[in-house]
């Protein structure tokens, strides 16, 4: 049966279209894999990268806040030394104040910057994560899917496989019964006529077989 199958168009043409698309199948989606792995490595990186940089700007928000209260504790105690002179100077006064809440208005704007900038990155490296853990999700749904793919081919090639020892057997029969057939009406020819012809009695010295039958007469 196998034999007309693959003869005529049959399964097995149907089993090889099957096994080449699979084929292709697994190709796309192991490129597809890859993709997605050197694209989650980008990310990864990425997202370290940010996140460094974010401690960096933690750090330095912490020096100028640092800074800040240093500054703030010197202005403080200079004025501190001007009101144990009890000179009143209205200059150094004017001065004072001035610095103060430059001082209190600059680390209030660099906080506020500074906060944007780390919001900024925090916002980024949450997305980076989010695009990466959907990737993982992704890859594993791909990597799913290839082991399938690697079944049915495998269950395909077996039976290819398997059609192709049903038809070599099928023809090995065929040939068989076609020179048993052709044994049972054949008659073989045979060199030894003597066999085929008529019984004959032997000829004596005298002559043929003429001679002898007048002597019986006689």
């Amino acid at each position: 049966m196998s034999f007309f199958l693959k003869l005529f168009g049959g399964s097995s043409n149907s089993v090889e279209k099957d096994l080449k698309k699979k084929r292709r199948m697994l190709e796309l989606t192991e490129n597809q894999m890859q993709v997605q792995e050197e694209t989650y490595e980008t990310l990864t990186e990425t997202i370290n990268t940010m996140k460094k940089h974010l401690e960096s700007i933690k750090l330095r928000e912490q020096e100028m806040i640092l800074l800040h209260v240093q500054t703030e504790q010197e202005l403080k105690e200079d004025y501190e030394l001007y009101l144990a002179k009890q000179v009143k100077d209205e200059d150094y006064e004017r001065k004072y104040e001035y610095s103060r809440k430059f001082l209190e208005e600059t680390i209030i704007e660099k906080k506020r910057v500074i906060k944007l900038k780390m919001d900024e990155y925090i916002e980024r490296i949450e997305s980076l994560e989010k695009k990466a853990e959907d990737i993982l999700k992704t890859k594993k749904l791909t990597q799913e899917s290839n082991i399938k793919l690697a079944e049915d081919i495998s269950n395909l090639e077996e039976a290819r496989r398997k059609e192709f020892h049903a038809s070599d057997d099928y023809n090995h029969l065929h040939d068989d019964d076609l020179e048993a057939g052709s044994s049972s009406t054949h008659v073989p020819l045979t060199t030894n006529t003597s066999e085929i012809q008529p019984h004959q009695e032997p000829l004596d010295h005298k002559g043929d077989l003429w001679t002898r039958q007048e002597e019986d007469l006689t």
